[in-house]
């Protein structure tokens, strides 16, 4: 059995549909590579999750994989056939049956066709975004906050990175792991926390630190975006 991310079981959906199919020539591996960053930027995850992926083809010249992840007890468990209907599951590892219901992490990776490296990722669930969602959430039941309110609650809830925290969050930022993945080279430097919402009824919160940086050709920007409890990245744009 091939391991993939953390020694995990893996589960393979395909959704590509016919209509969109295009012949790809694979210049390099893939899933490999997502799983090399994905090890590389949270290692906190740890080992045995058990872990969807679903695989598609966006846009001409890159593919997008999507992975979630569910905590699993199991390392070793091969299911037969594989995880085809949910009745294979054993029931100490609940779903996600395929990769965008897993509450837990779910990331999109957008990868080059031919070049390693990412040309997008984002991620969300419990392990990346749980406390920032409940902040989101506190925000959400005071309409009348400004910015200021927002980053006091924030304070409140005593995250590593809070808005008096730069010096400590830009020592942290994995600059060397987002360019040897992404070809992004990040000025922390640029580091701002964004608190940030739209009115009702969208009630889209931003509260993030966000960085940016420069493309390896030095012609176009780059930015990745953080959470301020843990400092986990939350989107990059190569």
């Amino acid at each position: 059995m091939r391991r993939f991310i953390f020694g995990a079981l893996t589960i393979l959906i395909s959704t590509i549909p016919t209509g969109a199919q295009r012949k790809v020539d694979l210049k390099y591996d893939r899933i490999q590579f997502a799983e090399s960053f994905l090890n590389a930027m949270y290692p906190g995850l740890g080992p045995h999750h058990l872990i969807t992926l679903q695989t598609g083809f966006g846009w001409v010249g890159s593919s997008f994989f999507y992975f979630g992840i569910t905590p699993c007890s199991l390392a070793d468990y091969v299911p037969s056939p594989p995880n085809k209907y949910p009745q294979d599951l054993p029931k100490e590892c609940p779903g996600p049956m395929q990769a965008d219901a897993s509450t837990f992490f779910m990331a999109s990776v957008r990868l080059d066709d031919k070049k390693p490296y990412l040309r997008g990722y984002g991620a969300e669930g419990e392990f990346v975004s749980g406390r920032l969602e409940a902040l989101r959430q506190e925000i959400i039941r005071h309409p009348a906050w400004a910015e200021g309110e927002m980053l006091n609650a924030l304070r409140l809830m005593r995250p590593r990175f809070g808005p008096d925290d730069k010096g400590t969050f830009s020592r942290t930022v994995p600059v060397e792991i987002i360019e040897r993945f992404s070809n992004c080279r990040l000025n922390v430097n640029s580091a701002v926390l964004i608190a940030k919402r739209s009115p009702p009824p969208d009630n889209i919160i931003d509260m993030e630190w966000t960085v940016r940086g420069r493309a390896g050709d030095k012609r176009s920007s780059c930015s990745a975006e953080f959470e301020p409890f843990e400092g986990r990245l939350l989107r990059l744009t190569p």
